[in-house]
């Protein structure tokens, strides 16, 4: 029996493997900002050449983009390894926001300056106000809605609240 020859990982999928193991260990598009502020830009180019080539339909250039976008990658972590920048935690849960703005939950006493200046950063502490103020009516919704999901919350006038009032039985 003869041994089959792998056919070379397309590209794309290294690249995206690469953008996962870097979001995993440093957050969501993070890395830029943890590295010096060249090298950060150097990598946003380099990612923007490379998506550029590979959606122009031009292999070859995004062949020779990706391979330097994942050596650009692996520069870019060693380089926040040497200035000892936080990876996410396990105990931290990331997230974005309907603005598009990144934000990470931590626990109550982890230093918000851990953690680059565009991440907005909630300890459990603060989510759990947050929480009380939405106010009883929707934290009573929750407790019998099983299963339910918050997606909005809005301020209603007083003839709102007074409609409200005759479907809602609580």
């Amino acid at each position: 029996m003869q041994a089959k020859e792998i056919p070379p990982v397309p590209i794309m999928r290294r690249v995206q493997a690469m953008e996962v193991a870097m979001d995993s260990k440093w957050g969501k598009d993070q890395l830029l900002c943890l590295v010096d502020g060249n090298l950060g830009h150097r990598l946003k180019q380099q990612k923007d050449c490379f998506t550029e080539a590979y959606y122009k339909g031009r292999p070859d250039v995004a062949e020779v983009e990706g391979e330097a976008l994942i050596r650009g990658y692996v520069v870019c972590d060693k380089r926040a390894e040497e200035l000892q920048r936080p990876k996410i935690s396990m105990k931290a849960v990331e997230g974005v926001l309907s603005t598009n703005e990144k934000f990470l939950v931590v626990g109550d006493g982890v230093p918000e300056t851990e953690y680059p200046k565009n991440i907005l950063v909630f300890t459990i502490k603060e989510i759990a106000t947050a929480i009380h103020l939405l106010g009883e009516t929707a934290l009573e919704l929750k407790r019998e809605l099983f299963g339910s999901t918050l997606t909005e919350i809005r301020k209603v006038n007083k003839k709102d609240e007074e409609f409200f009032d005759d479907i809602i039985p609580f």
